[in-house]
C-alpha cells in the first residue's frame, strides 16, 4: 500500500501492531495473564492449548483492527511559487 516517496503522493499503509507486541515469541512474558484468564483456567496445564487461547487473548487487551496511516506531502510552496514566476501570474492555481 505504500507510494513512491518520489510520486508526491505521500506514503500510506497498516500498521501491524502485533508484528511488535504480543508476538508468538513473547508468550512466555503473558503466560501467567493467560491463565488467570477465563479461557484461559480451562486449559492452564496445557501449553499447546494455551497458546491457542493466546492468540484470542491479545485482541482482548488491544483491539485487531489494524490502524492506518497516511504521510501527506503538504508543504508544497516551492511549487507554488515557481509556477507563479514561470507563468507570471496569470494561471494560479
Amino acid at each position: 500500500m505504500d507510494q513512491d516517496p518520489g510520486s508526491g503522493l505521500g506514503n500510506a499503509g497498516v500498521f501491524e501492531m502485533f508484528k511488535s507486541i504480543y508476538r508468538a515469541r513473547d508468550f512466555a512474558e503473558y503466560r501467567d495473564q493467560v491463565v488467570s484468564s477465563k479461557n484461559g483456567k480451562k486449559v492452564a496445564s496445557d501449553d499447546t492449548k494455551l497458546k491457542k487461547v493466546y492468540k484470542s487473548w491479545k485482541t482482548w487487551q488491544l483491539s485487531d483492527h489494524k490502524p492506518l496511516w497516511v504521510r501527506v506531502r503538504s508543504n508544497d510552496a516551492e511549487r507554488y511559487l515557481k509556477q507563479i514566476v514561470d507563468d507570471g501570474g496569470r494561471n494560479r492555481t
